[in-house]
């Protein structure tokens, strides 16, 4: 059962060879690369749904387990629906909880209620979050844990001890005024957009921990093929990756439209500069573009352009962006910028595509936080944005969120229910994690 659960991700955000989805888990190894990423999904995807052509990367587990084993082959409804997303699909979907939550799950913050429960906040990477780090700290003294197993720092516990002293507060107090790092790098709530057409993907998590310090999260991609996508990052904080994690932004999409701004948190300036000068400050955003993946690439002006294979795609930044390498646009000696992307394709050719986005109607004006933007997209129309506000296209307020566990043409499953039902033409696929029932019908009229 889980393992169509992942079978039906695949499905709904593998795109063209790539794993073209926002994630909470990944690095610069698997992103930034001048020949074609090497995943360790490839070869299940291929297995599972024969997405895209075999292409063997190596032996992994996974795929070895699958193709040997005699327990589980994908039932042919998640085969179909793999076939037909490929050509037009729009997938939300939310996983996790908030910290804050726990109460709501029946999930304990105390070792002493439930062991168990702490292990499940570690998982989600929040033991320095203000209703656990007290445990964690009780926990590592109890059972003389090495530090560094639990918050992946050795350090960091010491570090927030002496601010919390400084500061006149105790370690709980202490963490909840630095939750832009000790609740930022928790793998929380999030509520994640996919939209796909036959010539390009873009995806992202809508308006997730603005200006918030991030590990190994992949805020958004926008892809044309395997190997030529867009993203951009803020590198810094506790993430010592230059285009993975880091600072993350206020991010909102929209079909083809992706309204992407970068302003760090103003925090506590001590815990700041230590950080500083511990990881390094990097005072910059940057983009991935890599120039020599697509067919053609021009300027003009803030706009940057990419073509590949009959898809478009044209990145913004409202500070000026200089190429440090063949794949890196870098805006020097600041935190704060603003990206906007907007994909498009054939029928129209790649000169129209331009022109059209050259000639539309733009204002980005720069705020304490964050900016206040209006642009009339030619794909979409008028989109209005700030920090706070919603995303306002053509006068009307875009779901950002919270979304139901999955909501898409093959399944709208309200989030917390146990139960998963699967359509798509005249099957249904029904998974019951309460009762572990699997059932494929066939619908009858």
């Amino acid at each position: 059962m889980l393992i169509d659960i992942i079978a039906f991700d695949l499905a709904n955000n593998y795109f063209k060879g790539l794993y073209a989805t926002t994630m909470g888990r990944t690095n610069d190894s698997k992103r930034v690369t001048t020949d074609e990423p090497s995943e360790s999904i490839t070869m299940s995807a291929w297995i599972l749904l024969g997405l895209e052509e075999l292409q063997i990367d190596g032996v992994d587990m996974a795929s070895s387990a699958l193709a040997t084993s005699k327990q589980y082959i994908a039932p042919t409804i998640l085969h179909n629906i793999a076939v037909s997303a490929r050509e037009y699909n729009v997938h939300r979907e939310r996983m996790s909880i908030d910290v804050d939550q726990g109460g709501v799950y029946g999930l304990s913050y105390n070792a002493t209620d439930s062991l168990a429960n702490i292990m499940y906040w570690w998982a989600m990477s929040a033991p320095a979050a203000a209703p656990l780090i007290s445990s964690a700290k009780g926990l590592i003294e109890k059972y003389d844990l090495d530090p560094k197993l639990v918050f992946g720092d050795g350090g960091f516990l010491n570090l927030l001890l002496l601010l919390a002293n400084q500061s006149g507060m105790s370690l709980t107090q202490y963490s909840d005024v630095a939750e832009y790092i000790t609740r930022g790098v928790c793998l929380e709530s999030i509520n994640t957009y996919t939209y796909r057409t036959p010539y390009y993907q873009l995806s992202g998590a809508q308006d997730h921990h603005k200006g918030w310090i991030g590990l190994q999260e992949q805020i958004w991609l926008a892809t044309l093929d395997k190997s030529t996508y867009v993203f951009t990052s803020s590198p810094g904080g506790i993430s010592e990756s230059e285009f993975v994690g880091g600072w993350k932004p206020r991010a909102m999409f929209h079909e083809n439209i992706g309204i992407i701004q970068y302003d760090r948190d103003p925090g506590d300036p001590n815990l700041d500069y230590l950080i500083s000068s511990l990881f390094g400050a990097r005072n910059y955003v940057h983009a991935y573009f890599p120039c020599s993946a697509f067919d053609e690439v021009t300027q003009s002006g803030r706009w940057t352009f990419g073509s590949k294979a009959g898809g478009y795609v044209a990145l913004y930044s409202d500070k000026n962006a200089t190429w440090e390498s063949d794949y890196e646009m870098r805006v020097s000696d600041t935190t704060k910028n603003l990206f906007i992307v907007e994909l498009g394709s054939m029928p129209n050719s790649f000169t129209q595509f331009r022109e059209a986005i050259l000639a539309a109607k733009f204002e980005a004006m720069r705020q304490d936080r964050g900016y206040d933007v209006y642009y009339d997209s030619p794909s979409v129309g008028s989109i209005n944005v700030t920090w706070d506000s919603p995303m306002i296209v053509n006068g009307k307020n875009v779901n950002l969120g919270p979304y139901p566990r999955f909501d898409n043409s093959f399944c709208h499953q309200k989030f917390g229910l146990l139960e998963t039902i699967i359509e798509h033409e005249d099957l249904r696929l029904v998974l019951n994690f309460e009762t572990l029932s699997r059932k494929l019908y066939q619908i009858t009229t």
